[in-house]
């Protein structure tokens, strides 16, 4: 019998040790130095789950928006993502997908933005993977590692146009990736990446349509039948509002290789994603939302859900009026309606005369105005004896300031009096003239809506309308009751100070309150609930200005649209008051 070599049996002792040692070490470190090493883990530096919601949250799902958010504006979110078969291969038949290399993949999306200048806004987003079920490619199949970080993106986004003031909204982004991914396990490419990308969005009431169109440019992987590289992105879709607080969304959203669009199936993915929002109020709201994969490309899965919950905050303005008495020249009167500029002790909005002091003289001294000559009758009331009696300057004892006659006792002199024997009445109509006046009609129906030369008055920020205004609600009132045929749309309009959200609430309430009034003060109109119909429009349509307060008390208005007119005629169709 021949007896082993010696030599040789130490030889094998050495390498049966050293195998021994290889798998006590491979056993200790477990499956993530398995996956690192693994000779096909070059290829899986690939991103299974590409799809992320708008990082601002402008929008409530992955497409972009042309608006930004406002000059300091901060948000902030976090989404949770559930996806089933990004990632679906065969290495030898192209058009047959049959292995399952990521069958499911739990994420969480970490993002923050923030506005500046109302004109661009930047933000961060770090996608979280909880937990996947993978494996690597080819041949020496193995498991790879289910937790750990993608890739860092730096969203940036500049408005180039704003949709509320042109036919459509531009914008244009660069979002740089960042190789940030923790191993090569379909967590992210293995590099820097960047997506120039460009986005239109167009108004079509109360819808907002939106279109994406960008080219990613990142890292070469090779897959199985497709090569991860350069890429065709895009995402089309439409976000509207359903409920108050309430928007809904659905995009279709997908990319295709740059270099021969659309000719491998493999290497274009497409999917179709709905979702829904709900704002608590302008800080707070949550969402939700699934999506199916059309086309079944790499990155493309089965079916994906999500759900999240975002916060904003946005700096207050400095209030511009928060002055001490040495600081007033600063601002204008009108814009601080309750300083007192010319320290009289009646604040600007009740002051005919805020840069003027009231002389206090017994005379018109709720009106702010200093009132030298207070009858007007050109003796200075140091010398006029009468100093609140109009001279009548007939040429007697014109010096005293005092009349000689006035027969109705109007206090003015019959001189000047075309109506001596009929008081005036000061009604603000030729009160100089002597005679009495009828009161102007505050409202006046025309061929298309019921005209007012006053506003209608409302508490501040509220639909509660002040008593000043109730006589002309009453004029109206009688007008539609002198007209029984006619229809009314009532429309609320707002300026553009605060969020616009919150101004189309502002409008609908207070053009629902006009309504509440009219028909609450109709007696003997039964039909006013049907003949009167509302809406409200926030601040959409400007009728001058907002960059100044003349112009903003100017917007803030009610208007009476008249849909059928006193013959029984349709002019207009009501417009829907949900």
């Amino acid at each position: 019998m021949n007896r082993p070599n010696p030599c040789s049996l130490t030889l094998w002792r050495g390498h049966l040790a050293q195998l021994f040692s290889g798998l006590i070490i491979s056993l200790l470190l477990g499956g993530v130095a398995a996956a690192g090493e693994h000779p096909d883990a070059r290829h899986s530096g690939v991103d299974a789950n590409p799809y992320h919601l708008d990082i601002s949250r402008s929008s409530i799902l992955s497409m972009g928006d042309t608006s930004v958010l406002d000059h300091f504006q901060l948000r902030t979110a976090l989404v949770a993502q559930f996806l089933a078969n990004p990632i679906v291969v065969n290495p030898d038949n192209p058009d047959t997908p049959e292995r399952d290399l990521v069958g499911q993949r739990t994420q969480f999306d970490v993002m923050f933005a923030a506005g500046f200048f109302d004109l661009f806004e930047v933000g961060l987003l770090l996608p979280i993977i909880a937990n996947q079920d993978a494996m690597l490619p080819g041949a020496k199949l193995g498991a790879v590692e289910s937790f750990g970080t993608g890739n860092l993106l730096l969203h940036n986004r500049f408005q180039l146009l704003d949709r509320d003031t042109s036919v459509i909204g531009l914008a244009v982004g660069a979002p740089i990736g960042f190789p940030t991914t923790s191993s090569q396990s379909y967590l992210g490419v293995e590099g820097f990446s960047i997506q120039p990308t460009v986005t239109l969005s167009r108004v079509f009431y109360p819808a907002v349509v939106v279109l994406d169109l960008g080219l990613l440019f990142q890292p070469e992987t090779p897959l199985a039948n497709v090569t991860d590289s350069h890429k065709l992105t895009w995402a089309l879709g439409v976000q509207t509002p359903i409920e108050e607080g309430i928007d809904f969304g659905v995009e279709f959203v997908g990319s295709a290789a740059l270099s021969a669009p659309f000719t491998n199936a493999a290497e274009t993915r497409g999917e179709l994603v709905a979702g829904v929002q709900y704002a608590f109020n302008e800080y707070v709201s949550v969402g939700a939302g699934g999506g199916l994969g059309v086309l079944a490309g790499v990155a493309s899965p089965d079916y994906r859900a999500f759900v999240g919950a975002e916060f904003s905050w946005t700096k207050p303005p400095p209030d511009p009026c928060d002055l001490e008495p040495n600081e007033y020249s600063l601002v204008a009167p009108a814009d601080c309606p309750y300083l007192d500029h010319d320290f009289d002790s009646i604040i600007n909005r009740e002051d005919q005369c805020p840069l003027e002091p009231e002389d206090e003289d017994k005379f018109a001294d709720g009106d702010g105005c200093p009132d030298p000559d207070n009858d007007g009758d050109t003796v200075l009331d140091a010398a006029d004896q009468c100093p609140l009696t109009h001279e009548d300057l007939d040429g007697y004892m014109d010096d005293d300031g005092c009349p000689d006659e006035d027969n109705d006792g109007d206090l003015i002199a019959d001189v000047d009096d075309q109506c001596p024997d009929n008081p005036e009445n000061l009604n603000e109509v030729d009160d100089t003239d002597g005679c009495p006046d009828d009161d102007p009609p505050v409202a006046v129906m025309t061929a298309e809506k019921i005209e007012i030369n006053q506003q209608i008055h409302f508490h501040y920020h509220s639909a509660v309308i002040l008593p000043s205004s109730y006589d002309l609600l009453d004029e109206i009132v009688v007008i539609l009751q002198n007209n029984p045929k006619v229809e009314l749309l009532i429309e609320g309009h707002t300026d553009s100070t605060g969020t616009k959200v919150l101004n189309l609430k502002l409008s609908e309430e207070r053009a629902q309150a006009v309504r509440t009034y009219l028909i609450n003060n109709g007696q003997g109109s039964d039909d006013l609930e049907r003949r009167l119909s509302w809406k409200g429009f926030g601040e959409s349509q400007p009728i001058e200005s907002n960059a100044n307060s003349v112009g903003r008390s100017k917007n803030r208005r009610v208007e009476f649209i008249i849909l059928v007119d006193t013959d029984g005629k349709r002019l207009k169709d009501a417009a829907p008051s949900d």
